[in-house]
């Protein structure tokens, strides 16, 4: 402790070849020392082997003493192992070594070592090289592999250094958890069984093509996939792929995408953009999974460009549910838009073509859509309709996804009606739901939404954990739409306080994001709230 600021040291270790991504985890320590962590009397400190003094004595041993008085650890590792260090060590890397140091640390009584907490980040390999891996990438998947089967470890996948899910926001995301541990007092080491949580999140995946894949290969992939053999599933794309087949590519896409690897995933659905002909169905699959990608980096207008594209197609080929699942997406993103005559229109040309098909799960999240349109709009007695169909549709069709949505939203209702148990009620329900989906984005979400209810309630310390929470995982999904809702609920928390400091730097922030999105209406808003400073604060619906 030094003028009243808690120094907490990050340990990065890796092989030699990610030097730019041991520049850019400094950097990124940095920046969220300035805009995060110091108004809170806290510090994150980074120490690797560029700290450690010259001298006699072997490397790595001075390495792993500094190590041992670290607070955090984090592993990057990407297709090289790493070289064995000199000395009597045995591990058969510099990094392997740093690693086995720090599990023994966090495994310590805390009085003897106060390593808390550990992650490993891997950059992804590209598909040609997971086809024919050499000696060090055979390390590094064996590596992974471990750390698959014993769950004891919180681990990620980036493809990139900046963007959405890229290294800064995974790494932005794990100190937020810290963040929130020093907030809480919550110091302990952490425990395994805390740590697993399921990786791919069905709410991000493109809603086309929609027959199951005929490529033994894709299929062996998406059971590998959805067993949670991450490894193994990337090695069975890898070959899937090589030949370029169509199917191959789009699955490949989809799974990348689920997985957190945007820009990857990018990259195979431009593939797929390129090798498919003019009117084919797979470009439209092409132009859908491209779509997504603009909708989760919040870039909405190219998605909505994609989404037409997509639209067109299937369209000219008369696929009536894919021509439905466009309607649906390009509603959802209209409604992003705050343009919600249109976003209304292309829901309900959606749920016309699914009544006919006799979908009850699409028909399910349309109702759900439109029932956040009409709340959008204040006709909070229509919304509660359409939203209570939604759950009525999605029962009968076992849609998680559709009754997560529609519990959220309907949670929302009842908390601006001051109905705060029953919206409570509506945002637990959703969030165990998306536990069960493994969804990020609507445990992110509905941990928001409590926040809110929790401020009513005056209850600012669970409030504060809700929120941050939330704030924690938007950061790791890179959205700023998110972190935009975030801040904006943190500057409420802060006003119901009587902290008007902390709520103005909340209510900047997150009218600076929601400029970058092109959302004039919610920087208004935001505008109005610094505008009304020391008075106290309607209830406002935030958004969806």
């Amino acid at each position: 402790m030094a003028d009243g600021v808690t120094l907490y040291r990050i340990f990065i270790a890796s092989p030699s070849h990610l030097d730019r991504e041991r520049q850019a985890c400094r950097e990124t320590i940095e920046e969220y020392n300035r805009t995060e962590a110091i108004q809170h009397h806290m510090l994150f400190f980074p120490v690797g082997w560029e700290h450690v003094p010259s001298g006699s004595g072997n490397p790595q041993s001075k390495i792993l003493d500094s190590l041992e008085k670290c607070d955090y650890f984090i592993l990057m590792l990407w297709d090289h192992w790493g070289t064995r260090p000199g000395g009597r060590e045995r591990s058969s890397s510099g990094s392997e070594a740093e690693y086995k140091a720090a599990v023994r640390c966090l495994m310590a009584d805390p009085s003897e070592k106060p390593m808390r907490d550990m992650a490993v980040f891997f950059k992804a390999v590209a598909p040609k090289q997971m086809a024919d891996p050499g000696k060090d990438l055979k390390e590094v998947l064996a590596f992974k592999t471990r750390l698959e089967a014993q769950h004891k470890l919180l681990y990620a996948n980036f493809d990139s250094v900046e963007g959405s899910q890229g290294l800064r926001q995974h790494l932005r995301g794990q100190l937020a958890a810290w963040k929130e541990a020093h907030l809480t007092g919550n110091l302990e080491k952490a425990q395994s069984s805390q740590r697993v949580r399921p990786r791919l999140d069905e709410s991000l995946k493109p809603t086309a093509p929609r027959r199951a894949s005929s490529n033994p290969e894709v299929k062996k992939a998406e059971r590998l996939a959805r067993e949670r053999q991450e490894v193994e599933a990337d090695k069975a794309f890898a070959r899937a792929i090589a030949g370029n087949d169509p199917e191959a590519l789009y699955s490949y896409g989809q799974y990348l995408l689920s997985s957190g690897l945007a820009t990857e995933a990018r990259a195979q659905f431009r593939k797929l953009l390129k090798i498919t002909v003019a009117g084919s169905h797979w470009k439209a699959c092409a132009y859908s999974g491209l779509g997504t990608v603009h909708k989760l980096r919040g870039q909405y207008r190219e998605a909505e460009s994609m989404f037409r594209k997509a639209l067109a197609l299937e369209q000219r080929a008369r696929h009536r549910g894919c021509v439905a699942d466009q309607y649906a997406n390009l509603g959802i993103i209209l409604k992003r838009l705050e343009e919600l005559d249109e976003a209304e229109r292309m829901q309900r040309r959606a749920l016309k073509i699914y009544e006919r098909l006799g979908e009850r799960e699409g028909q399910a999240i349309v109702y759900g859509n439109l029932g956040v349109i009409f709340r959008k709009r204040g006709n909070q007695h229509e919304a509660e309709r359409l939203l209570w169909e939604s759950v009525k549709l999605g029962r009968k069709s076992r849609s998680l996804l559709a009754l997560t949505r529609a519990y959220g939203n309907l949670g929302v209702i009842y908390r601006i009606r001051g109905e705060l148990d029953r919206a409570k009620e509506m945002f637990q329900r959703s969030l165990r739901l998306n536990e069960r989906l493994g969804s990020l984005v609507g445990e992110a979400t509905q941990y928001g939404y409590l926040g809110r209810v929790y401020t009513q309630l005056e209850d600012f310390r669970r409030a504060e954990h809700m929120l941050q929470r939330s704030l924690q995982m938007n950061e790791i999904l890179g959205s700023r739409n998110g972190l935009a809702k975030q801040h904006t609920s943190f500057g409420d928390l802060y006003a119901a306080q009587g902290d008007w400091v902390n709520a103005r730097k909340s209510w900047i922030r997150a009218a600076e994001l929601f400029r970058e999105l092109e959302l004039p209406k919610k920087v208004q808003e935001l505008q109005g709230r610094l505008a009304r400073e020391h008075t106290p604060l309607a209830v406002v619906d935030p958004g969806s």
